[in-house]
């Protein structure tokens, strides 16, 4: 870990989490209303998806999905703290045996999600109370951003494979009985996938 990350660290982890929470829901609205791009995309998304909903409610998810992101961001270097006996104060599980009885198969296992909760906590939940699963993630544009992520996620033992020519990897890895951890809400490159109906329209 670089002395930068460790600095970035020690003065994110001084602030308490309830500021924190306080800060980054603050610029969660700011970022709703200043980026003028990506609140049409989602409202776009949104009205797109559940057409028959009013515009007020719409409104309410694309404000509530910001807010999200941000106490996500928040909340993430708690991990560092996490173990077997406290993370039942953040995540809720059931069916746990369903995964382990998966792993037991030897055949490998893929497990898959969206952005929605706390997909962090819920990947550690799983990382400290059963076998530790590899996420698949995109290299984030900030470099210490990135480091960060790796470094907090590696505590608890989740490694990590990056999306960009992640297929190999992750045949070897469930070729090896492993666990591989996905978020598929999102588009990708047309000739990385397969269109299917989505809500009424193609998604990839």
């Amino acid at each position: 870990m670089s002395l930068k990350l460790k600095i970035v660290i020690l003065i994110f982890r001084a602030v308490p989490l309830a500021v924190r929470r306080a800060v980054f829901s603050g610029l969660a609205g700011l970022a709703y209303h200043l980026s003028l791009k990506h609140r049409l995309i989602a409202l776009y998304n949104l009205i797109s998806s559940f057409p028959k909903k009013p515009i007020d409610e719409i409104v309410d998810i694309a404000r509530v999905s910001y807010k999200n992101f941000a106490l996500i961001f928040a909340e993430f270097p708690e991990i560092l703290c996490l173990d077997r006996n406290n993370i039942g104060k953040w995540v809720s599980v059931r069916g746990l045996e369903h995964y382990e009885s998966a792993l037991r198969e030897g055949r490998g296992v893929v497990l898959i999600t969206a952005h929605f909760g706390n997909w962090e906590m819920g990947l550690a939940a799983m990382a400290l109370l059963s076998r530790p699963p590899t996420f698949v993630a995109r290299t984030l544009d900030s470099a210490i951003l990135e480091e960060g992520s790796i470094y907090i996620r590696s505590t608890v033992g989740i490694g990590i494979i990056h999306k960009e020519n992640a297929m190999r990897p992750m045949l070897r890895l469930l070729k090896q009985g492993g666990a591989v951890k996905m978020l598929i809400d999102q588009n990708v490159a047309a000739d990385e996938g397969v269109f299917i109906n989505f809500f009424g329209r193609p998604a990839c």
